[in-house]
């Protein structure tokens, strides 16, 4: 079995009602496996054969052309990458994945942090060194003032809760593309 997809996402790539997933997998239509927590998960690719046998799609007959069977193909490609899409969000709004812009936000933040720590250093060694003769000693206040602020920067946390609230925010103002393909 490949990744595993719960049945909604199997019934939004069938194109079919939400819960229609589930009352073929109690028919005995589609075959599944039970998750740690009791859920119902489908391997996509196999629960599109099984309902494609069951409705009689994709079986050829005197009537299916070229063009019939490349639209057959077209549709089940079309309906996998609809569940893939699917299952990208629901990882994301679980934490697992980031879109890019939010990396490179958080990346941009640890950098600006970084540059101001490390351009403060000079007005905070300055007066620190000034009444030092000893190399020993200025070299000795230099290091500890750097790394004093290396740890700081080692103390920044990733906070997943302001990229998941962001998330979710940002998802309030899209429109959502169900794939249903209203042009």
């Amino acid at each position: 079995m490949g990744r595993g997809v719960p049945s909604s996402i199997v019934a939004d790539a069938l194109g079919t009602p939400k819960r229609t997933g589930n009352k073929l997998a109690d028919k005995g239509v589609l075959s599944y496996k039970r998750d740690g927590r009791g859920y119902k998960i489908f391997d996509l690719e196999t629960a599109q054969a099984e309902y494609d046998a069951y409705t009689g799609e994709g079986q050829a007959d005197d009537e299916d052309t070229d063009w019939n069977v490349e639209q057959k193909k077209a549709d089940t490609r079309i309906k996998r990458a609809r569940a893939d899409m699917l299952e990208l969000e629901r990882e994301e709004m679980m934490g697992r994945y980031h879109r890019s812009e939010y990396v490179a936000d958080a990346m941009d933040e640890l950098i600006f942090a970084t540059r101001s720590k490390l351009l403060a250093l000079p007005g905070k060694l300055a007066p620190v060194v000034a009444n030092m003769s000893d190399q020993a000693e200025v070299s000795a206040a230099i290091k500890r003032e750097i790394t004093a602020t290396l740890d700081e920067l080692a103390a920044y946390k990733y906070q997943p809760g302001y990229y998941r609230d962001r998330l979710r925010e940002e998802l309030r103002k899209e429109p959502i593309d169900d794939g249903g393909g209203d042009a």
